[in-house]
């Protein structure tokens, strides 16, 4: 099976990635893909071509899941960005970039540090509301800007 299907365009192309998981299971993250093709050929009903990468790993080797392509509404010089974190937690990001040539590379880059959000209490009851890990949601660029949202932990301070 897989997860955490993410899709990216840029002017040049369509991103699509996901998680790929271990047999039996609907949690454990085996491995990964990332496919890219022309937005022009997709668009145009032509053929296409595509392009994908299986196994990526962060500069630190682990497995990179949930590599999010981001959307691209303002020119990045040919370059797509895509970005990942850590679902368990960590003080970085992974930032991939993909050039127009089809040279995929990536790089580490610190962050505050970051946590999974709390199981949710539910008004009522005992039971609580499993809330995930912390991949991404979504990117974006904009403006020479990569945003990213992440659900996360964070001490309010209210207790």
């Amino acid at each position: 099976g897989h997860d955490f299907d993410k899709l990216g365009v840029d002017s040049d192309g369509i991103y699509f990635g996901f998680n790929i998981l271990a047999p039996g299971s609907s949690t454990l993250v085996s491995s990964n893909q990332l496919f890219y093709a022309s937005r022009t050929a997709l668009e145009s009903c032509q053929t296409a071509t595509y392009t994908d990468w299986t196994g990526l790993t962060n500069p630190d080797g682990s497995i990179a899941q949930a590599i999010t392509p981001a959307r691209q509404d303002s020119d990045a010089g040919g370059v797509e960005y895509l970005i990942n974190s850590y679902p368990a937690g960590a003080c970085q990001l992974t930032l991939w970039t993909l050039t127009s040539g089809g040279t995929l590379s990536n790089t580490s880059v610190p962050t505050q540090c970051y946590s999974p959000p709390t199981n949710a209490k539910q008004k009522g009851s005992s039971a609580l509301i499993g809330t995930g890990d912390c991949s991404l949601t979504q990117a974006s660029y904009v403006n020479g800007l990569l945003t990213v949202d992440m659900p996360g932990a964070y001490d309010w301070g209210d207790g």
